[in-house]
């Protein structure tokens, strides 16, 4: 983490700027504390391991007995408070081509994301 960064607050999601950093001597152990610039709020110190990226990225995989495999590669940018999904497959490549089980959860796990938006 260096000066002028953008990092999200992991506890609540805000995006600051990085002011200064410091390492800080407690317990015997070295922390990394950050000087944070909010919009709207007043500036304040965390600890670096509160913070990350603007940028989370997971990959959710459905897996059947027959090896078929789906992924849901999912990506939220909180800068532009965007969500983007790609779905994508393995044995056969071809999506249109899958079948059973597993295409049955995807399409769950699709129709709970329209629903929770």
């Amino acid at each position: 983490m260096r000066k002028g960064q953008k990092v999200r607050i992991l506890r609540t999601n805000q995006i600051a700027t990085i002011v200064e950093v410091e390492l800080i001597r407690k317990s015997g152990k070295v922390h990394r504390y950050c000087h944070l610039k909010m919009d709207k709020k007043p500036d304040l110190w965390m600890d670096a391991s509160e913070l990350g990226g603007l940028v989370e990225r997971c990959r959710i995989t459905f897996h059947d007995d027959r090896g078929q495999e789906l992924y849901f590669d999912v990506e939220r940018d909180y800068r532009k408070e965007n969500l983007s999904i790609t779905l994508t497959g393995k044995n056969p490549e071809n999506l249109n081509e899958h079948h059973g089980i597993n295409i049955m959860m995807a399409e769950m796990l699709c129709r709970g994301f329209k629903t929770y938006k």
